[in-house]
């Protein structure tokens, strides 16, 4: 399975979190509880995007930070911040 179909089927971006990940996988299952977990697409799916997720993390951006990473920091401090993940 492709990357890109892995985040269709979740309804997720490739810059997804684990967490936004997981949350989408528990949603689409609450949605149709009949989906043998072990054979589905939504399987395949999450396993590909969280293990995708743990080899190649995505990297940090300003647009991506969180409001705590960002408040009291000088701008020097946040550039550093965000190239060393």
């Amino acid at each position: 399975m492709e990357l890109k179909k892995a985040c269709n089927i979740l309804g997720v971006s490739e810059n997804s979190s684990p967490e936004e990940i997981e949350e989408a996988y528990q949603t689409e299952l609450r949605k149709n509880p009949f989906v043998s977990d072990k054979d589905s697409e939504l399987m395949e799916a999450y396993s590909l995007l969280i293990n995708e997720h743990q080899k190649n993390p995505p990297k940090k951006t300003l647009a991506s930070a969180r409001p705590d990473e960002i408040i009291n920091h000088p701008i020097e401090d946040l550039i550093e911040k965000i190239n060393r993940k």
